[in-house]
């Protein structure tokens, strides 16, 4: 009887942010005569109680089993297939990495304090020193959109792993303060369960976006904006709305973020 190969079976569980689980997902496959990864997703609700998956990770499970079936397939083609595929997909995957929230609450407010010394300022304030600039998290590193100098926050945290494929999209306002923005996301995580901060990775304008470019103006465009905006929150499929205060709230004031809203209810 055929069986899935370890190589596949890798790739399958890597795009899902699942590899951990390697070694028992090959087991269930085993001992369930499993041929085939079409076979895992037909049987995904079995699949994932074996693996005891995790509440979250469940439902990234059953989301983007489809997605990670057919990305498997690139994963294992021939040598020089899987080399002209990656470079095709490189933009795209960029383009969907998110922020990882455990690096958000732990690192990041140090970083921020260091370079503006500041405890608490807004995202606006943090940008030139952090975003772009100089001393941009991003600087010098090779974008993978564009193949040029200066990369967004995520595509310079990637190799790092504090970055990876976005599993929500948050709306907010720039004005917010940092100290303000870690509690609230803080306190969302634990609504998620025991470690979800180590599961989630926010698809996050501010980290996301290449901001050397739209700072530059030259290769950014509203349009542009509009349907990275609408595209990448279609893609990821779940939004996260933060509001800075119940009463007022700036969010409502934001076209951006009545623009997201609209996008998510579409």
């Amino acid at each position: 009887m055929p069986k899935i190969s370890e190589a596949a079976m890798r790739a399958f569980l890597t795009f899902l942010d699942l590899e951990t689980y390697l070694q028992a997902a090959l087991d269930w496959c085993e001992k369930e005569g499993a041929a085939s990864l079409e076979e895992v997703v037909e049987e995904s609700t079995d699949f994932a109680q074996s693996l005891k998956l995790k509440n979250l990770e469940r439902k990234r499970f059953e989301k983007r089993a489809q997605e990670a079936l057919a990305d498997s397939r690139k994963s294992t083609a021939p040598a020089e297939s899987l080399a002209d595929s990656r470079k095709s997909a490189a933009p795209a995957e960029s383009r969907m990495r998110g922020v990882s929230a455990t690096w958000v609450l732990d690192v990041f407010p140090a970083m921020v304090k260091s370079s503006t010394g500041k405890d608490s300022p807004s995202f606006i304030e943090i940008a030139p020193f952090l975003a772009h600039g100089d001393a941009g998290i991003g600087k010098g590193k090779v974008c993978p959109r564009d193949g040029m100098p200066d990369s967004s926050i995520v595509d310079a945290l990637f190799s790092e792993g504090n970055s990876g494929r976005s599993t929500i999209f948050l709306s907010w306002v720039w004005s917010y303060k940092v100290l303000d923005v870690c509690s609230a996301l803080a306190r969302w995580l634990k609504t998620q369960g025991t470690n979800a901060s180590a599961l989630v990775f926010i698809w996050w304008c501010f980290f996301t976006n290449n901001q050397f470019r739209i700072q530059s103006g030259g290769t950014v465009t509203t349009q542009d904006l509009c349907e990275t905006f609408g595209d990448q929150l279609k893609k990821v499929g779940r939004m996260l709305i933060m509001m800075n205060k119940y009463r007022d709230p700036e969010y409502v004031k934001r076209i951006w973020c009545i623009f997201e809203v609209h996008m998510a209810a579409a």
